[in-house]
């Protein structure tokens, strides 16, 4: 495991190095857990969950809890009418 010195400012924060961020893909905003241990303490990244998967061959769709998908659906619909008719003011 490669050691990396950093060091906390005032305000109690630290800074990841660049390349460490890169090669975990941590990116402005994403979650990380910090454990402690008798040694110190290790911060991971927070795993997202796959969105879509595969079983059995079939897609499956994993949805967050942040999406609205009733009003997306209303949205989709409301497209494919206005490409359906050719009127934008549809619906």
């Amino acid at each position: 495991m490669k050691k990396t010195k950093i060091t906390i400012d005032r305000f109690g924060r630290i800074v990841i190095p660049k390349k460490i961020r890169n090669d975990f893909g941590i990116q402005p905003g994403n979650d990380l857990i910090i454990k402690e241990s008798r040694e110190g303490f290790l911060i991971t990244p927070v795993k997202e969950k796959e969105i879509i998967s595969e079983e059995d061959g079939f897609l499956i769709i994993t949805p967050s809890s942040d999406i609205d998908f009733e009003n997306l659906l209303e949205n989709l619909r409301e497209e494919r009418m206005k490409k359906i008719t050719g009127n934008e003011n549809s619906l």
